[in-house]
């Protein structure tokens, strides 16, 4: 049902291509990490491992961020058939990701246990520019040169975010601006990200939409 106002043009529900659930996982999982990881299993806690194993299900199956920071240990605690274990946190984490049959499919698929595995290596200045996209205007125009301008500002800031040069900013918060993720997806991004230009009007600072992955530079008049 469209909720209507007397007069005023219907509401319509918001369209989420991705952007917010990945920034919801990726801070989840950086929770999880710290609370229930960074030192060790905490048995005191056995069940909110339950709640971590949906977690981390519906990361995965939503292409989402990957859980990969788990120690190898735990990772073959979960996986390996040959390994027998008697901790409750393990045991709550496999229940938790089998409630929506990640568990299981993993079991089948072996190869899949790479997605607990796979720690990526560091974003680069290249997949970082190959990422972000730019849409130029049609060539011949006064505004096709300003946004040619820009965007080469843009890649020589790039350059001195990849050397170092702008700390603390990083290529990958440069894209978890842009996308509300510090890395690609497993399976790709669902819309490609992109730079789009606009007409600055009274700001000179970029924004972002992360539900579509576009970063917006401005432009002069």
């Amino acid at each position: 049902m469209v909720p209507r106002n007397s007069g005023l043009t219907p509401i319509t529900g918001a369209v989420d291509y991705g952007g917010p659930r990945k920034d919801f996982f990726r801070l989840t999982l950086i929770e999880i990490n710290q609370k229930n990881f960074d030192n060790g299993l905490r048995d005191l806690l056995a069940d909110d491992y339950l709640f971590v194993g949906r977690l981390f299900a519906l990361s995965i199956l939503q292409n989402g961020p990957l859980p990969a920071f788990l120690e190898p240990e735990i990772v073959q605690q979960l996986f390996d058939n040959e390994t027998v274990t008697s901790s409750s946190c393990i045991k709550n984490i496999q229940i938790g990701m089998d409630a929506l049959g990640l568990y299981t499919i993993c079991k089948l698929l072996p190869s899949l246990v790479f997605l607990f595995q796979s720690k990526k290596p560091a974003l680069t200045l290249r997949s970082l520019i190959h990422l972000l996209q730019p849409r130029f205007i049609v060539e011949g125009s006064n505004t096709s040169t300003f946004e040619k301008s820009v965007y080469s500002a843009f890649l020589r800031y790039l350059r001195k975010v990849s050397s170092g040069n702008r700390h603390p900013v990083t290529l990958e918060r440069v894209l978890l601006f842009a996308t509300s993720t510090t890395e690609e997806p497993v399976l790709g991004f669902k819309n490609h990200p992109y730079i789009e230009f606009y007409e600055v009007d009274t700001s000179f600072l970029p924004t972002a939409n992360t539900c579509v992955c576009a970063l917006r530079l401005p432009r002069p008049s």
